[in-house]
């Protein structure tokens, strides 16, 4: 079997952290009631446990990553007849215009040297009345004491948003901005400040090195302890912004 080690640059379930899998695994469930019967593209899926739940609902699911090593794993370990992997580069995929129904990005965005690219090719992609869901960590609120090195650049909501409305333009796609939220879990403004003031000052007597350490799954087969909520109020104070882009055709 192929395996997978957990470097930090793409979530692996069982070696990953139960919270940023928990994280993960919310938002492609989020994903599903808008991929329903759809011919869908899941780009960066890493892995593949994000297309194959996407699989559950979608007409077809063509998961997308630029790693041969996650390729090989996700094709071994995710088999469903409405479900393949393939090896390419989102920025240049070998699809017509037009092809997709629903294409969806998580955790993509900030990994890429040039996003503008990887929104020009999913607007190639997408139909008319096609939908695209991206999402990304928030630029405004640290979720940790250093640097994540596999990111060229962590974007604010506004940065975000600027950048997909650069492509899709107002007059022909509608844009619903959300950030996900830990159940329960709401920051203000003045406990975002002090969190990233305590996790700069952590990441500067810490010498801003990575720091790892074990942690114990607490999910039980597909069921986890985190529960998440997907909000557009106070999306400027979310550790993940979701952007929906969905086309008038």
């Amino acid at each position: 079997m192929n395996d997978l080690d957990f470097t930090g640059e793409r979530i692996v379930p069982g070696k990953s952290p139960a919270l940023l899998v928990a994280e993960h695994v919310a938002r492609y469930k989020f994903a599903l009631e808008y991929v329903k019967k759809l011919k869908v593209l899941d780009l960066g899926c890493g892995e593949g446990y994000g297309s194959n739940i996407l699989a559950s609902s979608a007409k077809s699911v063509i998961g997308v990553d630029l790693s041969e090593e996650a390729i090989g794993h996700a094709s071994e370990n995710y088999k469903a007849e409405n479900l393949k992997f393939i090896v390419g580069n989102v920025n240049k995929l070998p699809f017509e215009d037009g092809e997709f129904d629903a294409i969806v990005c998580f955790e993509v965005f900030e990994h890429v040297e040039n996003p503008v690219e990887l929104l020009k090719e999913s607007h190639r992609l997408l139909k008319p009345k096609g939908k695209l869901l991206l999402s990304t960590p928030n630029g405004a609120v640290k979720v940790s004491s250093t640097p994540n090195p596999f990111h060229f650049k962590e974007y604010t909501e506004k940065e975000f948003i600027d950048l997909i409305r650069g492509e899709f333009r107002e007059s022909s796609w509608d844009i619903l901005v959300l950030g996900q939220f830990l159940k329960g879990k709401y920051y203000s403004e003045i406990t975002v400040a002090l969190k990233n003031l305590y996790l700069s000052l952590k990441g500067t007597y810490t010498g801003g090195k990575i720091e790892t350490k074990k942690v114990e799954h607490e999910e039980t087969g597909t069921k986890s302890k985190y529960e998440y909520e997907f909000l557009s109020e106070r999306v400027r104070l979310a550790e993940y912004i979701i952007a929906i882009v969905v086309g008038r055709g």
